[in-house]
């Protein structure tokens, strides 16, 4: 009987590809991978046949959150957005929308992923409202997938802005009992200024 001090012929044996860079990740699409053995001094080097496989998208994870987290009506609120991969040193790319339920489908800002800042500020004048969603929709590329409409959302109210009226007089002074006494109000409507941006 021959003596095999590598392994016994036929035996299965299991690795792991780890990639150590992002150069090293296997993009998704299609594959070829086989097996190269190098040989010893009993046996001649060899290789397997080669397997095809496909390899698929890889799900994100996208992070949402708005500043400030209760805006008045009037206000443009920045929305901080984030798109996490589920495997380290891979870099997703793309774009992340963001959309309201009072709005539709109507985009309010859409964020380009390596850009500064993380995120973007709504371009469209909100209606003040209740338990508003804002949903942040990842386009996907060729390595992640587009992720599904309610993955990344957040819940807030759009407050009513406050108001101040005012009245004067004019002309100023007194007038006699049934005289005619023209006069004007004045009445204005503050709101935060339209202000854009966090």
């Amino acid at each position: 009987m021959h003596d095999h001090p590598h392994g016994i012929v036929g035996q299965p044996g299991l690795c792991t590809y780890t990639p150590t860079s992002l150069a090293g990740a296997i993009p998704a699409g299609a594959a070829q991978f086989a097996a190269v053995y190098g040989g010893d001094s009993d046996f001649a080097a060899g290789a397997s046949a080669q397997l095809n496989v496909f390899i698929t998208p890889s799900p994100a994870t996208v992070g949402i959150s708005v500043s400030p987290p209760s805006p008045i009506y009037g206000q443009y609120p920045f929305f901080a957005l984030s798109v996490t991969p589920p495997v380290p040193l891979t870099v997703p790319s793309g774009t992340v929308s963001v959309t309201s339920s009072e709005t539709g489908s109507t985009v309010l800002c859409t964020w380009t992923l390596g850009t500064s800042p993380a995120g973007c500020t709504s371009s469209v004048l909100l209606p003040a409202a209740n338990n508003v969603v804002f949903t942040a929709t990842y386009s996907g590329d060729s390595n992640f997938q587009k992720v599904p409409a309610l993955t990344g959302a957040a819940t807030v109210n759009v407050l009513q802005a406050t108001s101040t009226t005012s009245v004067s007089v004019s002309p100023a002074g007194t007038s006699a009992y049934g005289r005619p006494r023209p006069s004007r109000s004045l009445c204005s409507h503050r709101s935060p200024g339209h202000r854009r941006g966090p």
